[in-house]
């Protein structure tokens, strides 16, 4: 269990800077193996948690972060284990300078029951996910929309996103939204963007 925590992440290398409130977390890990990659965590439940994540131009280029990561022994793939995800009252902050890409999103509510999460295989199934009171704000082009969405149940749901060469495929066998507003819109202010 965790209470009122503050990460700092700065490289200025990579160009990452991050930084994490957490409220309060109540997370169970059943499994941590980092020498074979594997963890099992049955629960993550966290509220309050604001996170400043910007991602400005890098040192390095990503062929020179490559090249060294290629010199070190590689570990074995991720292998991540969830069942119960409960968040709320979550705010992100995400900037990124090298494609002029700036988003916030406030998220009420997720509670989600999963029943398999393989990175290897590239597969996501979900039993159940529950999404209230979001909002998303996205700058990314000149065009702009707005779209509210009713709550609505959907009995299945396959979403197949390009990663690459591979597909990541996530299956859900039931979706709950409630109030979402999702808006991309060119002419958002860089400093408007920040919730805190």
């Amino acid at each position: 269990m965790l209470n009122k925590v503050r990460l700092v992440y700065n490289d200025i290398v990579t160009g990452n800077d991050m930084e994490v409130w957490i409220e309060h977390s109540n997370t169970n890990i059943d499994k941590l193996d980092p020498s074979h990659m594997q963890y099992s965590v049955p629960l993550i439940e966290m509220n309050g948690v604001k996170a400043r994540i910007y991602q400005n131009k890098p040192l390095q280029t990503p062929e020179e972060n490559t090249a060294a990561i290629k010199k070190t022994d590689q570990p074995g793939p991720l292998q991540l284990a969830f069942k119960k995800i409960d968040l709320s009252d979550i705010a992100l902050d995400y900037r990124n300078t090298v494609s002029a890409l700036y988003s916030n999103i406030q998220l009420g509510e997720l509670k989600g029951n999963v029943r398999t999460f393989d990175l290897y295989r590239q597969l996501i199934m979900l039993n159940e996910i529950q999404l209230n009171k979001i909002t998303a704000a996205v700058r990314i082009g000149k065009q702009k929309t707005a779209e509210v969405l009713s709550k609505k149940q959907y009995p299945l749901l396959i979403l197949r996103m390009p990663a690459g060469a591979c597909w990541l495929q996530i299956l859900l066998c039931r979706i709950t939204i409630s109030s979402l507003m999702m808006t991309a819109n060119h002419g958002l202010q860089r400093d408007g963007l920040c919730a805190y």
